[in-house]
């Protein structure tokens, strides 16, 4: 049986070469903190398809089995200490509210 989420999901690989790469992405000032706010043209994450209204619901490296869960009381820090390059994969959803 096909599991129907409640939200729209989606499912996001974007790729870092250096933990300095930047993602293009302006994250909500108030809760939930992982609200997408506003997109960079043309960067990474534009490319990918993420837009303003999204909420980031989990991350985790291409190679791990497991989404790190996202509480919204923080700023996701997507570039941290490791080996890079990387492949990211994002869980999101969109509110259907429009811009945050």
């Amino acid at each position: 049986m096909v599991r129907k989420p409640a939200k729209p999901e989606l499912f996001i690989k974007i790729g870092q070469l250096t933990k300095d790469d930047p993602l293009g992405i302006e994250w909500s000032s108030t809760a939930p903190k992982t609200s997408i706010v506003c997109i960079d043209d043309r960067s990474i994450t534009w490319s990918a398809g993420l837009v303003a209204g999204m909420r980031l619901k989990g991350v985790k490296l291409a190679e791990a089995t497991e989404f790190e869960g996202l509480e919204g009381a923080k700023i996701p820090h997507l570039c941290r200490e490791g080996t890079y390059p990387r492949i990211l994969i994002l869980k999101c959803i969109y509110d259907g509210t429009g811009l945050v």
